[in-house]
């Protein structure tokens, strides 16, 4: 049950809530991060009807354990979107990403 506006996504895409929850804060940039308290924040996101907004790079994919967890906790169904191919290996090529918060990806 959706307790926020929702909007489409695309032309035919699904009717998705606004805002969205970014879950990278939950890699514990801002400070340590309770994993009860994470999986009750996503499930109350998703069953608000948010869209979850995560990457492989956030905690070194630890955030899509806990958005798994909280799935698997949620009556809702969810939608989760998702980017890729942020490299951390020096050894591998990748292209500096500026966060703007004095880091970079």
């Amino acid at each position: 049950m959706s307790m926020i506006e929702q909007a489409k996504l695309g032309v035919n895409g699904p009717l998705e809530g606004r805002p969205g929850y970014g879950a990278m804060l939950l890699a514990g940039l801002c400070g340590d991060v309770d994993e009860n308290e994470a999986i009750k924040t996503l499930s109350h996101a998703i069953d608000s009807g948010m869209m979850i907004d995560s990457a492989d790079a956030c905690a070194a994919g630890h955030n899509e354990s806990l958005i798994g967890k909280a799935l698997a906790a949620c009556a809702e169904e969810a939608f989760i979107a998702t980017r890729f191919g942020i490299v951390f290996d020096e050894n591998e090529n990748a292209t500096e990403l500026p966060t703007g918060w004095g880091f970079s990806l």
